[in-house]
This record gives structure tokens, C-alpha cells and sequence, in this order.
């Protein structure tokens, strides 16, 4: 399952969003403003930002439409 850790008024964030319910991939929006928990696996991740993504296999920060197109190739 992939996560989107994402924030309120992060643009990078709805763009990661919206580009994945565009291409139909299935996603956990995760807003860290509502999940003390969530921040603690951020803080795990080594991440302080918006958006982070975390799949299966890694985890990246920013709106990266590189990695985000090989999760629908």
C-alpha cells in the first residue's frame, strides 16, 4: 500500500494526490496535522517534509512525478 504523508495548504502534496488518483493508483492520504502517530513515522523515515511517499519497496519526499509514473508503468 503506498502512503501519502501530507499536510493542509501544501501544493506539492494535492499535486502528488491528484496525479495519483488520476492515473488510478490506490493511496493512503495520511494528513499529519490530524496523527501525532504520524509524525513519529516520519521522524522514523528521516523526514521532515510534505509530501513524503512510502511504498513497498522505498520512499521519497517532494512531488517526484519520475517516481511517481513508475507506480502506474
Amino acid at each position: 500500500m503506498i502512503k501519502v504523508y501530507s499536510q493542509p495548504g501544501c501544493h506539492a502534496c494535492e499535486d502528488t494526490k491528484a496525479y495519483l488518483t488520476r492515473n488510478s493508483v490506490e493511496f493512503t492520504d495520511v494528513d499529519i496535522t490530524k496523527s501525532p502517530s504520524a509524525l513519529e513515522e516520519l521522524a522514523r523515515l528521516g523526514s521532515q517534509s510534505t509530501p513524503t511517499v512510502v511504498t513497498e519497496d522505498e520512499f521519497w519526499i517532494g512531488h517526484r512525478v519520475d517516481k511517481l509514473a513508475k507506480l502506474h508503468a
